[in-house]
């Protein structure tokens, strides 16, 4: 991946942008990810807890546990930003 970055860039603050540039952008995906993924299973804790195989009277329970999660998964990627800006 270097040598991608590398290639169009001239000097080591340019090519160390990119690469915290590029560094941002996988650790949003990998926080948005998780997130969605979280927020897709508390939809089915909510909706369908027999096929996850839920007590019914602790689904909705556990519903908001997975929404809090992805919550903060959420809230982890705009920490980073505020952590790690962009210069």
């Amino acid at each position: 991946m270097l040598r991608s970055v590398s290639r169009d860039l001239d000097s080591d603050g340019e090519i160390l942008a990119a690469l915290r540039r590029q560094s941002r952008r996988i650790v949003h995906r990998v926080f948005l990810t998780l997130a969605l993924g979280v927020l897709s299973l508390a939809l089915g804790a909510h909706h369908a807890p027999e096929a996850m195989h839920l007590p019914p009277a602790e689904a909705a329970g556990i519903a908001m546990g997975f929404l809090y999660m992805g919550a903060a998964y959420v809230l982890t990627a705009y920490i980073w930003d505020w952590l790690m800006p962009v210069r």
